[in-house]
């Protein structure tokens, strides 16, 4: 007993159990996968606390340099950035839309298709509209999107009412345990290529134990998705999608 007393206090005084860990990320993490991974790691250590700010990809080195956050998880298409990345995954791009959609019936879906609906796209800056746009220079079914806004929320409320399609990166994309009402459909590889979802902290730096922990924790979970992805691709199956809930179709 006063072993396992020791080795609990040990472990306070380390900051694994009442540390702070502050993480910068792009919107598409914010839906699903950070939330999962925050309270997955405070099922465990529920004195660490947590901040989470959303940034994108050029403002990551700084917010690193400056300490205002230990860690970075940001989706990013310009190449090598100017800190130390511990893990890069692919993300391709998929098309969101409502779970009644004429395209949510297809197991993969053409550039071309989506088209044929009113298009609903993040501002300029963000990786995925890079991405779109790079991928529809000199197409001749580009056509302007009918919403912009820098709010994926506000995007996908607008495709669950409507027959809009968005584009979201696969990690950001409707997760199966979700109730939204929408799907997400992987866009052929043919069309766009992927980014990269980059985990990265201040090079040189010593991350607090907690931060450390949760890092190592990520760095399973997104091996683990990218496996998982990997054999769904493989055998022709679709992704995460939510297709409970009610689509606006037909409401």
């Amino acid at each position: 007993a006063d072993d396992a007393k020791l080795k609990s206090r040990i472990a306070d005084l380390s900051g694994l159990r009442r540390g702070h860990v502050s993480i910068g990320c792009s919107q598409a993490l914010v839906s699903f996968f950070l939330p999962r991974e925050i309270s997955a790691y405070q099922a465990e250590f529920p004195d660490v606390t947590f901040s989470v700010s959303v940034l994108e990809h050029g403002a990551a080195a700084a917010a690193l340099d400056s300490f205002a956050v230990d860690l970075v998880l940001v989706f990013d298409v310009l190449g090598v950035p100017d800190y130390e990345v511990r893990l890069a995954v692919p993300q391709p791009l998929t098309a969101i839309m409502a779970a009644g959609h004429p395209l949510a019936g297809k197991p993969v879906v053409r550039l071309r298709e989506c088209s044929a609906y009113p298009i609903v796209l993040p501002v300029e800056g963000f990786g995925g509209r890079r991405l779109l746009d790079r991928a529809l220079v000199n197409k001749t079914y580009a056509r302007a999107p009918v919403v912009e806004s820098n709010a994926f929320e506000y995007l996908k409320a607008l495709v669950a009412m409507t027959d809009a399609v968005c584009f979201q990166v696969l990690i950001g994309a409707p997760d199966v345990t979700g109730l939204s009402g929408l799907v997400a459909r992987p866009i052929d590889p043919r069309d766009v290529n992927a980014g990269t979802l980059l985990l990265g902290q201040k090079r040189g730096r010593a991350l607090p134990v907690a931060a450390s922990r949760f890092v190592e924790q990520i760095t399973r979970s997104l091996h683990e998705r990218r496996e998982t992805d990997m054999g769904n691709a493989a055998e022709g199956e679709r992704p995460v999608a939510a297709e409970s809930g009610r689509s606006a179709r037909g409401t």
